[in-house]
């Protein structure tokens, strides 16, 4: 166990340690690329109902990471998720 040494007299107290913040649980931000990207949840659209039923991917401009997670949405799944 580390010793405590005493401070000096006339010298100001050591300053209490900081604690670090809490990351959010869930991070939006605005995505932008040069190549088109699709929005994954359309993308799983079209995987679960068919290509007949399932309607057009839209592009991604949204990229949500939760933990190590990251999905690329568009406008309308990202207030979904």
């Amino acid at each position: 166990m580390p010793r405590v040494e005493p401070p000096l007299p006339g010298m100001p107290e050591p300053a209490a340690p900081v604690t670090p913040k809490a990351r959010p649980a869930r991070r939006v931000a605005r995505f932008r690329s040069k190549n088109r990207t699709l929005c994954g949840d359309c993308c799983a659209l079209i995987h679960a109902l068919g290509v007949e039923l399932a309607p057009f991917p839209r592009a991604a401009k949204w990229r949500v990471s939760t933990g190590t997670t990251i999905a690329y949405l568009c406008d309308l799944h990202v207030e979904d998720s």
